[in-house]
């Protein structure tokens, strides 16, 4: 357009419509955001290093949890709002980078696992990537406005989250397809178990009684949804908590 735009209107709510904008010269463009056209503006962040694969990590390490351009399809995928197949590939990288951290990233300690790959070892990586798969709600700090920033500031942090992560509201803002209630629910279960996980790595005891009554609840209603290997894990770590408080007595 070679003249400031007048007016702005849009075909529809869908993920992918047309936008159609007319120039205070009374031209008029039409714009279709299809996918392809969206793909490349996809916002994207080097917010998870263990993730990334680094040199002192061995070949042993799954390869699909140190692959940066599956992260960003991830990324694309969040950003074009195709949920059913983001949620999909967050889940099965999830499940990949848990699959390290159970092997102890190739053989490594919790300790020196968590070393490398930042605070929580591969599954809080994990739990990182698995913020990209629920939405943001009006109570997240995103939006709590003060701290010094003007309004301006504020428009545009919240501008930033919401582009990157999923919306508040985004059903109502958007026409997608929502994605299978069995997929939402494995997704759940995988939270639990990364949350347990991540406890171990770290041996956080207090995380651990924090997920009790939420792992009670998965077990009682499948008696798979934590692997036995997990929970002697846990197990364990509480155990020996207990015992290294009584020493000190």
């Amino acid at each position: 357009l070679s003249s400031h735009i007048f007016g702005l209107a849009t075909t529809t709510n869908r993920a992918e419509g047309t936008f159609v904008a007319l120039s205070s010269s009374a031209e008029l463009l039409a714009l279709n955001l299809c996918t392809e056209f969206l793909l490349p503006l996809a916002p994207h962040r080097p917010y998870l290093e263990g993730i990334e694969p680094t040199a002192d990590v061995p070949e042993t390490t799954p390869k699909a949890a140190a692959s940066p351009e599956q992260l960003r399809r991830i990324e694309g995928l969040v950003f074009t709002r195709q949920l059913r197949p983001a949620l999909q590939a967050i889940a099965d990288h999830c499940e990949a980078l848990l699959r390290g951290s159970a092997t102890g990233l190739g053989g490594a300690s919790e300790k020196e696992g968590s070393e490398r790959t930042g605070d929580g070892g591969a599954s809080g990586a994990a739990l990182q990537l698995l913020r990209l798969s629920t939405p943001l709600v009006a109570t997240d700090q995103l939006f709590q406005s003060g701290g010094g920033r003007s309004p301006s500031e504020q428009f545009w942090q919240e501008l930033e989250g919401t582009s990157y992560f999923l919306p508040p509201n985004l059903p109502a803002l958007v026409d997608v397809e929502a994605p299978p209630k069995s997929l939402h629910h494995s997704v759940l279960r995988l939270k639990l178990r990364l949350q347990l996980t991540r406890c171990c790595e770290a041996g956080d005891v207090a995380g651990l009684l924090q997920c009790r009554d939420e792992a009670a609840e998965a077990i009682g209603n499948d008696p798979t949804a934590v692997e036995a290997s997990l929970l002697l894990r846990c197990l364990q770590l509480a155990i020996d908590r207990k015992e290294n408080a009584v020493a000190l007595e």
